[in-house]
């Protein structure tokens, strides 16, 4: 029998791997935070618009509506002490109350000025009849509706004006309608809580007079008065309805 052939011995063992590519974590990590960063700015923008919408469907459900200013004072809100005095003018019928240490004067025209009995200066306070309302020259910021006595006037203030000192001015004018009869009253911002504890005590009372108003001059400025000093000849404006102080004489507007 013919010998058996030699088996070839076994070889080395060989094991081949297979080696992947694998991506850094940081790569992941990187991809899943900008997937996340982008719902939820989807998100958030999805969320806005609903609610702008929801927002502008109910305003535009609601019926317009015309906003209306709310009355400022009312007569009786203010106790006048008992040392204040009563002016009262039966010929166009109204009475007002005003504090110990102040002076009322009457103008040339219905023009009633209050002023410390102390002071030199221009009417702080004025009262006066005027023929229109409508003729108002202040450049308006606020505009309220007021109550004096029995009726509905409209309050007004005018555009402040820096003064010298750094402080600011301006002028609140009142204009209430009772029996066809225009009422101005009208103060500084200075005497703005004095004016509004008047305004308190203010009341209408049966009138004697016809109601008829003269004009007014020509060259009046309702807010801004001119006046030259016959002394000085110092021209300056006085916040005052028609009137300056003794010593001074308004301007017209060619002289202005």
């Amino acid at each position: 029998m013919p010998e058996p052939l030699p088996q070839p011995s076994p070889g080395p063992n060989i094991n081949f791997v297979h080696h992947q590519t694998k991506k850094p974590k940081w790569k992941i990590i990187t991809m899943i935070v900008v997937i996340i960063l982008g719902l939820a700015n989807l998100g958030a923008y999805t969320y806005r618009w609903y609610v702008y919408n929801g927002i502008v469907k109910f305003i535009n459900s609601q019926p317009s509506r015309t906003p209306r200013p709310t009355p400022l004072v009312q007569s009786g809100q203010f106790e006048a002490p008992s040392d204040w005095k009563t002016y009262r003018n039966e010929e166009y019928g109204f009475e007002f109350k005003y504090p110990n240490g102040w002076s009322v004067t009457e103008g040339r025209e219905l023009d009633v000025y209050l002023r410390k009995t102390d002071s030199n200066n221009f009417p702080e306070i004025s009262v006066e009849i005027i023929q229109s309302a409508t003729n108002l020259d202040l450049k308006n910021i606020k505009e309220d509706l007021i109550k004096i006595d029995t009726e509905t006037g409209a309050k007004v203030s005018g555009e402040s004006t820096n003064l010298a000192d750094g402080s600011n001015w301006f002028i609140t004018r009142i204009v209430v309608n009772h029996n066809s009869r225009n009422y101005q009253i009208q103060a500084d911002n200075f005497e703005e809580e004095l004016l509004n504890q008047i305004l308190s005590t203010f009341k209408f009372i049966p009138s004697t007079g016809s109601g008829q108003v003269s004009p007014s001059p020509e060259f009046c400025i309702q807010v801004i008065t001119p006046a030259r000093n016959a002394q000085t000849g110092e021209v300056r404006d006085f916040p005052t309805p028609c009137d300056v102080p003794e010593g001074w004489s308004r301007l017209s507007p060619d002289e202005n």
